[in-house]
């Protein structure tokens, strides 16, 4: 082999040294995305923070359906509630509520809000609409303790609030439990 020629006499080589192209075949494999690396990062959040995670769980209650033998869909309790007149409205402002509840599902305070709220309406149909429909009230008594007791409190304590929920969603609110097996009028 001859000596190396005056220019390369000096050179260290801490990869290659070519005297022409050197072509570098690169394999990242399964690599994830950008997007997939900042989905994990926010999962990774939700399990880290407890004060979010208790959050989560506690509107996750609500947004399940719950575990009661045979489950009735919103459309069947308003019919055997004599709600039918309702049904469309119903239908609507359930999934006006759950598409708003969609799109604050990464807000802690927003959730925190919606799991109240739906708390306090649950508690209010268990200890004052159903001993009421045991002791017989009529539809109209029902509707306006809905209305005036609960759903007219709820709106008249949060005011104009940020999250800017309307009586409509309160309403849908109602609804959202009812499809999901929370609440009932039978």
């Amino acid at each position: 082999m001859p000596p190396p020629g005056p220019f390369q006499s000096k050179n260290k080589a801490g990869r290659d040294i070519a005297g022409h192209d050197i072509n570098y075949t690169t394999n990242i494999g399964n690599r994830p995305s950008t997007l997939r690396q900042l989905a994990e990062k926010i999962k990774l959040d939700c399990e880290q923070d407890t004060h979010l995670r208790a959050f989560i769980d506690k509107l996750q209650h609500f947004v399940n359906v719950a575990a009661i033998a045979p489950s009735k869909d919103l459309e069947q309790k308003l019919r055997e509630s004599g709600r039918e007149n309702v049904i469309l409205d119903a239908t609507m402002l359930k999934e006006r509520f759950a598409k708003k509840l969609y799109k604050q599902q990464f807000s802690e305070h927003a959730q925190e809000l919606f799991a109240h709220i739906l708390a306090r309406i649950h508690s209010f149909f268990t200890m004052k609409i159903k001993p009421r429909i045991s002791d017989n009230a009529t539809r109209t008594e029902i509707d306006d303790l809905i209305h005036d007791d609960l759903l007219k409190s709820i709106y008249d304590e949060i005011g104009d609030c940020e999250a800017e929920i309307d009586f409509h969603d309160l309403l849908g609110m109602v609804y959202f439990l009812a499809g999901n097996c929370h609440i009932s009028w039978t």
